[in-house]
């Protein structure tokens, strides 16, 4: 009997230990997430800076371009050139290194040019619009950022 009594034992404590490890694997994973979150929201609202700066300098114009990834090869870097892989011999540097979608998780930050709001791709200068594609992946109060798919245009992110 106190054989047995005291294997419960051992297995109500290793039930507890695995409950307690489970508990904090849980709320790191949704720390980390919201860690990620509110990088993503850093990275978004510094890329709009510096797309007015770049709009103000270029005759009202952003970059242009169609499905750009940033931070990834073609487009590490925002000069008065436009999008690029560095900043090699540019006049003017808007971003150095531009910031890619923290991972894991989420989605790759993407940029598209248009002729305006509503209007065509916009492959060559003056483009008077743009969105950037970015996710959020967990829910974070206070922000007014709802989990999933959102865009950021000139007038914010939605």
């Amino acid at each position: 009997m106190k054989k047995f009594i005291g294997i419960a034992v051992i297995i109500v404590v290793i039930a507890g230990i695995y409950m307690m490890v489970n508990q904090s694997k849980t709320e790191l994973t949704d720390a980390l997430g919201k860690q990620r979150d509110a990088q993503r929201t850093n990275d978004i609202k510094s890329i709009q800076t510096r797309l007015e700066i770049y709009y103000a300098d270029s005759n009202n114009s952003y970059p242009p371009g169609s499905e750009i990834v940033l931070g990834e090869s073609s487009a590490r870097a925002l000069t008065l050139d436009g999008f690029g892989d560095s900043v090699s011999g540019a006049d003017k540097v808007y971003i150095e290194a531009i910031p890619a979608n923290p991972k894991p998780n989420g989605v790759d930050y993407v940029y598209n040019a248009y002729t305006q709001e509503g209007g065509q791709v916009c492959l060559t200068a003056p483009c008077g619009y743009y969105t950037i594609d970015f996710e959020i992946e967990d829910d974070t109060p206070n922000t007014g950022i709802e989990v999933g798919p959102h865009q950021a245009t000139p007038s914010g992110i939605r």
